[in-house]
């Protein structure tokens, strides 16, 4: 599956039975993931973020609620291996880089931590790991839907 290119969109199921329609607040601390960047294979991709509070045609959450944070973390898996992890810029973007031991290597997923919502974030899109190809621009940065929340 080739992933197009624009603004990439978290979006999570929330609300609480005593109304605050915010409550993606989570209990996570930054997550332990590192990925072993001493493999031959590697790709990159560039992406931005959106977190939203309802499933995909919702309104955003107000930046009062959300921001990225440098602590934000986005990180590609495959199956339960961390294979890439990066840090939110100054502007929002996520600058990763995937490594991989081989090619063919498999389905890379990926996940964000919100450390301001101390949450984690999950897609099902996913991609093949191709060696030496790049997702999205600083310009044109990597658009995915994400809508389930862990906790």
């Amino acid at each position: 599956m080739t992933i197009g290119l624009a603004a990439l969109f978290f979006l999570a199921s929330c609300g609480r039975e005593d109304g605050d329609k915010y409550s993606i607040q989570g209990n996570i601390d930054d997550p332990a993931w590192q990925a072993d960047t001493n493999y031959d294979y590697s790709s990159s991709m560039t992406a931005v973020i959106q977190v939203s509070l309802q499933m995909p045609d919702s309104m955003p959450v107000p930046s009062d609620i959300w921001t990225t944070d440098a602590a934000d973390r986005l990180a590609a898996f495959v199956g339960d291996e961390c294979v890439g992890v990066a840090q939110c810029d100054d502007l929002g973007r996520f600058f990763l880089f995937i490594h991989a031991p081989s090619q063919p290597y498999g389905q890379i997923s990926l996940r964000y931590f919100s450390h301001k919502l101390h949450n984690i974030f999950n897609t099902d899109t996913s991609f093949p790991f191709v060696n030496g190809s790049q997702q999205g621009t600083a310009a044109e940065p990597l658009q995915i839907l994400f809508w389930t929340v862990t906790q």
